[in-house]
């Protein structure tokens, strides 16, 4: 079946028509008419006059012949509507598919051959190994230093000193704190300062005029956190603790006379 578009020789309505068919009906006029006119005059519409006569009421059969071209029209458009469209691939991107085959896809665990296992504990053990040459030795080094510092503490605080009140910090033990429940003076914590850097000096066999600018001290005492960095002595003093707002003696009275008559009333 091959359906065209046609003219009704009447009235001048654009129509499909059937070209196969024998004869059509117009669903507007109810004319009568062949397919072949209807294409033939619908190629050159201008050279024909349509009379726009009034036809006679169609029959059952020829209604449903004039409908029945629209309905197979309307079939075939809504059929191609329904085909889905094909997604344009865009470059980058994965289609649904790919993306519904990855998901199915099972996982490849990678697997290391033994040899590539055996070089990498041997490169992970090597590395181990430099740090602990490097860092073992400093270690050992810094707490020996350390000790003989702690055996001059005595010397260096001016006095003996627990050994819970005072401690050394630093890979080259260049920190030292203290605390002192003694009063303290500037000078006093600039003393211990001194005696710490020739300590130290002697301990690490340094020059006795390095001035040793990382050398630090802190001292805890009553008065506040003494603090020397290259021979700078700060004092940081501790904050007094808020009291009570004192009470006039007047308004102790005009409160406790406020009492009484509240107390008579």
């Amino acid at each position: 079946m091959a359906m065209k578009q046609g003219r009704c020789p009447n009235c001048g309505s654009i129509l499909t028509v059937d070209d196969r068919q024998s004869r059509a009906v117009c669903m507007f006029c109810w004319a009568r008419f062949t397919p072949a006119e209807a294409i033939r005059i619908d190629e050159d519409p201008d050279a024909y006059d349509f009379p726009n006569e009034e036809q006679d009421e169609p029959t059952d059969a020829e209604r449903e012949l004039a409908f029945s071209t629209t309905r197979q029209v309307t079939l075939t458009t809504a059929a191609v509507q329904r085909q889905p469209r094909k997604a344009k691939p865009q470059p980058g991107r994965l289609t649904p598919a790919q993306k519904v085959a990855l998901q199915k896809k099972e996982l490849v665990i990678p697997r290391i051959q033994k040899g590539d296992r055996i070089r990498l504990i041997i490169g992970v053990s090597a590395i181990l190994l430099v740090l602990a040459l490097i860092f073992v030795p400093l270690t050992l080094m810094r707490e020996s230093r350390r000790a003989q510092l702690s055996a001059g503490i005595a010397v260096i605080a001016g006095k003996e000193i627990a050994e819970e009140a005072y401690g050394f910090s630093g890979l080259r033990n260049h920190s030292l704190i203290l605390t002192s429940e003694e009063e303290l003076s500037e000078s006093d914590v600039a003393a211990i300062y001194e005696r710490f850097k020739a300590a130290r000096a002697d301990v690490y066999g340094l020059d006795s005029d390095d001035e040793q600018a990382n050398v630090r001290l802190r001292v805890a005492s009553s008065q506040g956190l003494y603090e020397v960095r290259g021979g700078e002595v700060s004092l940081t003093k501790p904050q007094p603790a808020p009291t009570a707002p004192e009470t006039e003696p007047g308004a102790e009275e005009s409160a406790a006379g406020t009492e009484a008559t509240d107390t008579a009333s």
